[in-house]
């Protein structure tokens, strides 16, 4: 034999030793998310969202806490895309507030209140707390700072109006939260009506100096009942007073009313510097503010169901590339189905795993889903992320069809025979016959209609058959995926059943 043809033989034999081997054991195929593959294979996200992550791909971290509105809100603004945040029956009249998503406490973004004389102006409308002559309820101012320089004199809330008093003169009405000596300072002046003097003055002093550059949650409550105002940080009371007669707890409340000889303003960041979010003022005592990033404590996501192609298919690993800054972290879990019914009918667990390790040998099926779980760390100011999702898994082909095919005449029956096929997943065989060339649809032998299941052997003699009719037969192997998943078709054989003394005629 030449070098030319050894060289050829050779080559055949590699690629039928590679064809041969990839249907013994199955096809490489993958599953991605995430990075170049883009999330669209995530079915469901839970208090999860998408942010610009590794490389400029999105990558998948906890949702940020934010107030949702209810029927007690008043006013609440997140500070994520400027006005359209506002809700509630404010009307904007003066705006020189930037947005920005690079300093933040929740949501996408917060007010920017640098070198701004101005503010935020707000004209309240018929049903705020604040609309002109409104007679007063319970409720909440609250908001998140994070001061740049907290020197004295810088506004952070302020409403404005007028009222007369009882020889009907117009005296100023006005409730502040302004900054004195980096402390916050509340006050109510002429904003109780008392029915004897038709003046007062209230106020409330945080005692704990404020550090520049922190953020903190302030929050104010009044309660109409008994006059009470506290003022809290970060959930711990820093100071209260009573708006009574008495100007203590045993006395009479002197309700607030708002004045109703103009439409009244309400202003925020008037010469403040520094950042502010989510400010929202409540028609109620407020008693669970919002003070973690992550309030809802955990996150979700789920992918679509991934299909492998074929019954039988093995799932192999499943890698995830995420970050956990502190000690946040991730659970992951999987769940495989045998068939699509099985997707719809099934009350299976999810089963937890561990990224990056080999699964099971047995972990087989059809489909498969994956479920990762986000948590934030301690403090709750740190998010898991994240990158991308990489399953890999063997798709389960279809056996080569069998080979050496052979048909041997008998009185009313043939008798078949081929090669046995030496993947490990073989389960059987299925035979088809028919009177017609490629046509399998015979109904005539005692075994049953075409095909006919073959377990255990390699030959199959059909009965009943007529003698002197031509029929064709093919035979097709299945494997773990069913009976209803077989593989290719052999070579067609024909053959004619005869009695012993026609065959030797």
């Amino acid at each position: 034999m030449s070098i030319e043809k050894r060289r050829t033989v050779k080559k055949i034999l590699i690629i039928t030793y590679i064809l041969i081997a990839i249907h013994s054991f199955g096809a490489e195929s993958g599953f991605s998310a995430g990075g170049r593959s883009g999330w669209g294979s995530i079915g469901r996200m839970d208090n999860t969202i998408l942010v610009p992550g590794k490389g400029n791909y999105p990558e998948i971290v906890l949702k940020s806490s934010a107030y949702v509105p209810d029927k007690d809100t008043d006013l609440l603004i997140h500070f994520d895309s400027g006005q359209s945040d506002i809700t509630g029956p404010y009307r904007i009249t003066g705006n020189t507030v930037k947005i920005t998503d690079k300093v933040r406490i929740f949501g996408q973004g917060s007010g920017v209140f640098i070198n701004t004389l101005e503010g935020l102006s707000l004209e309240p409308e018929e049903k705020a707390l604040f609309a002109p002559g409104n007679p007063g309820s319970s409720f909440t101012i609250e908001f998140w700072l994070k001061p740049s320089l907290m020197d004295t004199g810088e506004e952070i809330v302020t409403y404005s109006n007028s009222v007369r008093d009882k020889t009907g003169r117009i005296i100023p009405q006005t409730l502040k939260c302004t900054v004195d000596n980096r402390k916050l300072v509340w006050e109510f002046r002429n904003f109780f009506f008392n029915p004897e003097t038709y003046t007062s003055l209230v106020t409330v002093k945080g005692y704990k100096a404020l550090l520049p550059d922190r953020w903190h949650h302030h929050m104010l409550t009044y309660n109409v009942n008994s006059g009470l105002l506290e003022y809290y940080v970060d959930d711990m009371l820093e100071g209260n007073a009573y708006a009574t007669e008495s100007g203590g707890d045993n006395g009479d409340p002197i309700i607030p009313i708002t004045g109703s000889l103009t439409t009244g303003s309400l202003v925020l960041g008037k010469n403040y510097h520094g950042f502010m979010d989510e400010f929202r003022i409540s028609k109620k005592i407020i008693t669970d503010p919002v003070l973690s990033k992550f309030q809802n404590g955990y996150g979700r996501i789920e992918t679509d169901l991934i299909d492998m192609g074929r019954k039988g298919s093995s799932l192999n690993r499943i890698d995830i590339s995420s970050g956990t800054p502190g000690d946040s972290d991730i659970q992951c879990y999987y769940k495989i189905f045998e068939d699509y019914t099985d997707t719809i009918n099934s009350g299976r667990n999810w089963i937890p795993f561990s990224p990056g390790e080999y699964l099971p040998s047995d972990t087989c099926g059809m489909f498969f889903k994956i479920r990762i779980d986000l948590f934030p760390d301690g403090s709750g100011k740190n998010s898991p992320a994240v990158h991308s999702i990489r399953a890999d898994y063997r798709k389960n082909l279809p056996p080569l069809a069998p080979g050496y095919i052979s048909a041997e005449a008998g009185d009313g029956e043939i008798k078949l025979n081929w090669k046995r096929i030496g993947e490990p997943d073989i389960k059987g065989y299925l035979v088809y016959y028919g009177t017609k060339s490629g046509v399998y649809f015979g109904k005539e032998s005692s075994e049953g209609p075409s095909p006919i299941a073959v377990t255990g052997s390699n030959s199959l003699t059909i009965h009943g058959l007529t003698n002197g009719k031509l029929y064709y037969f093919a035979v097709a192997a299945f494997d773990s995926a069913g009976i209803q998943y077989p593989g290719a078709l052999s070579e067609e054989i024909s053959a004619r059943p005869l009695p012993a003394s026609n065959r030797d005629n």
